[in-house]
């Protein structure tokens, strides 16, 4: 991990980023829900075209998944 532990469980349609993600816009991922049995965040990226690899779902534990405030990356929105 390259920063200190998210402690946050981030509600479904929140927008994060990923602890080995560029702290850019492009980056954001989408949080859809947590899987009942191994309790996973389940995210998808906000912009799944900008690279290769970007769609699909994607599992991570919630230590991973960061505020993007947090790089000052501005949310539409927010």
């Amino acid at each position: 991990m390259n920063y200190e532990a998210n402690i946050t469980l981030w509600r479904r349609g929140a927008l994060v980023l990923h602890d080995k993600d560029r702290k850019e816009q492009d980056m954001l991922m989408v949080v859809q829900g947590y899987h009942r049995e191994t309790g996973q965040c389940i995210t998808r990226y906000l912009h799944p075209d900008y690279l290769p690899g970007m769609r699909g779902r994607f599992s991570n534990d919630v230590k991973v998944l960061h505020d993007p405030a947090r790089f000052g990356v501005q949310v539409e929105g927010a």
